[in-house]
């Protein structure tokens, strides 16, 4: 259905933003289960072990493991469901990419970068 979202796989860290956090490889789904968020999804990008979405309204959330900062909530915690990035609450974001430990978004004239920045990921210097 246009605008829900369904994740199937490993839910290693919580990736699958089902809310059942574990750090088991073998825990692992193999049908699509819809993910419950009260909005319409515009945008996902999953990367190596975590994932993002932008809301209808330009809104930006993260889950899954959370080394070296790629999930944007300010700690090196896993979450296991979707949880809105407060530092982008401001802006209308349009683009996500997920790489495999750092994420970037842009909007209309901005580019955001965080989680890790080794061999110049980031692209700030």
């Amino acid at each position: 259905s246009c605008g829900q979202l369904f994740m199937w796989g490993s839910n290693t860290d919580g990736c699958l933003g089902l809310g059942e956090n574990t750090s088991k490889w073998l825990d692992y789904i193999s049908t699509p289960t819809k993910v419950n968020v009260p909005f319409t999804v515009k945008n996902l990008s999953c990367g190596g072990r975590h994932n993002c979405i932008i809301s209808g309204t330009g809104q930006v959330y993260s889950w899954g493991c959370g080394d070296f900062g790629r999930l944007g909530h300010k700690h090196s915690q896993s979450v296991s469901f979707p949880k809105k990035i407060s530092s982008l609450k401001n802006y209308q974001v349009q683009l996500l990419s997920c790489g495999y430990s750092h994420t970037l978004v842009s909007t209309h004239d901005e580019l955001f970068t965080w989680g890790d920045g080794n061999k110049g990921k980031l692209g700030n210097g």
